[in-house]
């Protein structure tokens, strides 16, 4: 994986933001590294999440959901600063957001994550109406949009025919949504909930990392847990564990196992987005797209 040395730059853009909005920056620190940087500003109270410019779709994705949720009083992590701060630094232009830094006080096991995600879903019904009007307050949780816009994209770890194949794949599991999800109960949703993106509090769990966030059918917020049972090997109670937090046997609903594809495809096309990070993730990288396609069913990599 990257090492710190290679992040200096996204440490010294979140020490600017941080000036900028007012916070200590002192003994920044690397917490994540993927394709946003994580950075612990400890004196702040705060997580600076750095990012390049191009990504202020997501950015304004994320702050959006953060504000909604927080209307709701749903457990997501607060923004420190209302807004994105954009930082230009060494000829390179970069959007930082500021969170609050939450401090762990237990491991997150399968309970926790069905305990968020109820609690998500239920308050956001009054959000989800206003949502669904002409002008969106949140953004639609769209995995298959954003699945199909990296791979209008040339990929230097993807030969043409395999990313023909997996523009293939996700205009069938675009179909499979259309007819399998018309009427699946939908609220505000995370879209990637798994342990590394949640954090047990003193006050309970609380959802972190909100790339992929929006409005959607409530079950996608089931389909990492589904996922790492199907191809990383995760122990099936995890389902169970699940159901027993949130309340609801979510996994015996309709389109279950299609977002639990939706999500592999997912979680298969950011491996590629970092697989020139480190020769193993390129190595996992292929390995999924090679599952994907039906030519392997071996198990994948945790990470």
């Amino acid at each position: 994986m990257p090492s710190t040395g290679s992040v200096r730059e996204e440490v010294a853009v979140a020490v600017v933001a941080a000036a900028q909005a007012g916070l200590e920056g002192r003994d920044a620190t690397v917490m994540r590294v993927g394709t946003s940087v994580l950075v612990r500003l400890p004196h702040a109270g705060a997580v600076a999440r750095v990012e390049p410019i191009q990504h202020a779709a997501s950015v304004q994705r994320q702050v959006a959901f953060a504000r909604a949720a927080a209307r709701v009083d749903a457990p997501v992590v607060r923004l420190q600063v209302p807004e994105a701060i954009e930082v230009f630094l060494h000829g390179t232009a970069w959007l930082v957001t500021m969170w609050a830094l939450l401090e762990p006080v237990a491991p997150v096991g399968a309970p926790a994550l069905g305990q968020a995600a109820r609690a998500l879903h239920c308050r956001s019904l009054g959000v989800h109406e206003q949502a669904s009007a002409a002008e969106p307050l949140v953004p639609l949780a769209d995995p298959l949009g954003a699945a199909r816009a990296l791979l209008a994209r040339p990929h230097r770890f993807l030969s043409p025919a395999d990313q023909a194949g997996l523009q293939a794949l996700v205009e069938q599991l675009t179909q499979r949504w259309e007819a399998e999800l018309a009427t699946a109960p939908r609220a505000l949703v995370h879209g990637d909930l798994h342990p590394g993106n949640v954090v047990v509090t003193a006050a309970g769990p609380v959802l972190v990392d909100l790339e992929y966030a929006g409005v959607g059918p409530v079950g996608l917020d089931l389909a990492a847990v589904g996922a790492h049972v199907k191809r990383y090997g995760l122990d099936p109670q995890w389902i169970q564990g699940f159901a027993q937090g949130y309340g609801e046997a979510l996994h015996e609903a309709p389109g279950h196992d299609l977002l639990c594809d939706v999500y592999a495809l997912h979680v298969a096309l950011w491996a590629l987005q970092v697989a020139h990070t480190h020769p193993e993730v390129a190595r996992e990288a292929a390995l999924r797209v090679e599952c994907l396609l039906g030519r392997s069913t071996a198990t994948w990599t945790l990470r």
